[in-house]
């Protein structure tokens, strides 16, 4: 009684313990209007406000693209604290039960075939998944024009986070990137072909599939769900309503894939500057996070230099923050990406075993909680299900035989850690391959027999 037990931001399995009466004045503070200006209260009662976006998704024809929700409720508010840092704390809004939380989950899919057909035609760093580094290497491989800083091995990674983007971005410039994106595919289709199945979203696609498993999606109600959701973000706050009025709406369906496209087309338009560039260094950017490859060894200098063009790229509405350089290796995602034998090679980068500083198998301070304990509740399917996705990944990153083998120790050191047994560890493996199941089998009977 009196306390509130939650889990920790971007650190599965890890939980802690609050008191409720902060835990829910940090709630209040995080969305009060008084003091957020991307707030404003609302003084309807919540069944007043449910018929007002009731009516609004009429208006706006959203039952053409799926089955509205007949018991729903607005939006909900709760805070997590952050893994780094207990005392800082990220803003959650849940859509579990929103009206429209069926049709945007498949407006959110449309919209990612939208961005791989814009990718085809813009100049943009983006990436469509974390696996498309590996363009990024065999084009540093490739080029004449990086021979020297293969054989050199003289060069520089640098770090760049944009910051706050759903907070800070501005509604008219995403709204302007929404509709040039459509403008685009529009060339080609006014359709987009979404799986009825969530588990078949490869086969996402332009144009109107003849089959009845999929849905057909019409570029202009993308454009009306999006309108509808950056119109309508109402939010539950304990007792208190509040509307969001500026930026992407919190935990909205769509607004990670709005975020991207905003990007996409920023770097569109700058691409002129952009490719005065190209010459000096390479850039890649996930969503939020951007990484430069640059010729030559350099410092904090040239470092903040790009980060000022990158602001500039961007513009106003988000900051784009500089986390520091590296001459050695780039730490991107789930990767690792550095020069060995006059290429450029990358391998799985797992952030509890810290190999760069010669402690092989030591563990970091910032531990994080990948896996299922292994005598809990979780079935051993799951258990060894987890253990193969993780291989299967590890398999594809890796560019090398050497760097594979020490990804896959650096998994095994943890999995041993974690008390899984050497039976599950082997079944994981054979589901990769025989190979790699015969590798980690040899690996594990030559520890047991040392």
């Amino acid at each position: 009684r009196g306390l509130v037990i939650y889990e920790l931001d971007k650190n599965n399995y890890t939980w802690g313990i609050r008191c409720r009466q902060l835990h829910d004045s940090k709630i209040r503070v995080m969305f009060d209007p008084e003091s957020n200006r991307q707030y404003k209260g609302v003084l309807a009662e919540e069944e007043e406000v449910k018929k007002q976006v009731e009516l609004e998704a009429e208006q706006l024809k959203l039952r053409r693209l799926g089955v509205l929700k007949k018991k729903w409720k607005l939006s909900r508010s709760r805070v997590i604290p952050k893994d780094k840092d207990i005392n800082r704390d990220r803003p959650i809004v849940s859509y579990a039960g929103h009206l429209t939380n069926r049709v945007g989950g498949l407006v959110a899919r449309a919209m990612n075939v939208v961005i791989k057909v814009v990718m085809r035609k813009w100049k943009t760093w983006n990436m469509e998944r974390p696996d498309d580094i590996n363009h990024t290497v065999k084009y540093l491989n490739e080029r004449d024009s990086w021979s020297k800083v293969r054989s050199s091995e003289e060069v520089t990674y640098y770090s760049y986070d944009i910051k706050n983007q759903f907070s800070n971005l501005n509604k008219e410039e995403v709204w302007e990137s929404l509709v040039e994106c459509l403008k685009e595919v529009k060339k080609e289709s006014k359709w987009i072909s979404v799986s009825g199945s969530k588990y078949e979203k490869h086969e996402d696609c332009i144009g109107k599939k003849k089959s009845n498993r999929f849905k057909h999606i019409n570029l202009k109600d993308i454009k009306n769900y999006c309108r509808f959701e950056m119109d309508n973000c109402y939010i539950v706050v304990g007792d208190a309503i509040v509307k969001q009025v500026s930026g992407l709406p919190m935990g909205g369906m769509v607004s990670a894939v709005l975020a991207v496209m905003d990007s996409m087309w920023k770097e569109e338009k700058k691409k002129s500057e952009i490719m005065k560039n190209a010459f000096r260094w390479k850039a890649v950017r996930y969503k939020d996070d951007i990484r430069v490859v640059m010729k030559g060894k350099y410092n904090d200098r040239e470092g903040k230099g790009i980060q000022t063009f990158l602001q500039e790229v961007y513009g106003k509405s988000v900051v784009v923050e500089y986390e520091g350089f590296s001459n050695r290796v780039m730490k991107f995602l789930d990767f690792k990406m550095e020069i060995s034998r006059k290429r450029f090679e990358i391998m799985d980068y797992n952030k509890n075993v810290d190999f760069i500083e010669g402690e092989i198998g030591g563990m970091n301070k910032n531990k994080k909680i990948r896996y299922p304990e292994p005598h809990s509740s979780w079935g051993k399917k799951i258990v060894v299900n987890t253990m193969l996705g993780m291989l299967i990944g590890t398999v594809r990153r890796c560019t090398t035989r050497r760097y594979l083998i020490v990804s896959i120790v650096q998994h095994l050191y943890e999995w041993g850690n974690r008390g899984y047994s050497d039976k599950n560890i082997i079944t994981a493996a054979y589901g990769v391959s025989v190979k790699i199941g015969n590798m980690i089998r040899a690996v594990l009977t030559a520890t047991d027999s040392g």
